[in-house]
């Protein structure tokens, strides 16, 4: 496997992310996280909760993903990401606060298992649909979470 198949598995994985929180489902991207990492991100939909908003993200770009460092089961990745991050109002979908971002994240990423094979067609396991499993984790024909079974990262940490 090449690093450009893992610096747009990585990239994937991050927009993933921030559409789970914009869509306040973290189960859509449990699969490429930590259960740590998870229970971290499902906290801050929580608060958004309580506090009357939702997080949205706008004009998202990852600019770029370096591979840091490779070490066993290990790795290491720099995110930098461009993009407007916002709250609006849980109610009157009246912007809140925000502004535009351009970020640098360390990401620390485990790897699950190793199985990967380009030929192999994804079907969802509760309707059978060939599933598209770069767009969101989720089946988009019956919206049950998928096991991504091409999925062999878990993301450790974003830092």
């Amino acid at each position: 496997m090449g690093n450009d198949y893992l610096i747009s598995k990585i990239k994937n994985m991050y927009i993933m992310l921030l559409y789970a929180i914009s869509k306040e489902d973290i189960d859509r991207v449990r699969l490429h996280l930590s259960d740590d990492l998870a229970s971290e991100f499902e906290e801050m939909i929580n608060d958004n909760i309580a506090n009357n908003v939702i997080q949205k993200y706008g004009e998202l770009n990852v600019a770029s993903v370096d591979i840091i460092s490779i070490k066993n089961d290990l790795i290491t990745a720099r995110i930098i990401a461009k993009y407007i991050d916002y709250k609006i109002d849980r109610v009157s979908k009246n912007f809140v606060s925000g502004d535009k971002v351009r970020s640098e994240y360390e990401v620390l990423l485990r790897i699950r298992y190793q199985k990967h094979n380009e030929a192999m067609v994804y079907r969802c396991e509760n309707c059978g649909a060939i599933l598209d499993i770069n767009l969101t984790g989720v089946c988009e024909h019956c919206d049950e979470p998928v096991d991504d079974s091409d999925s062999v990262y878990v993301i450790e940490s974003i830092e």
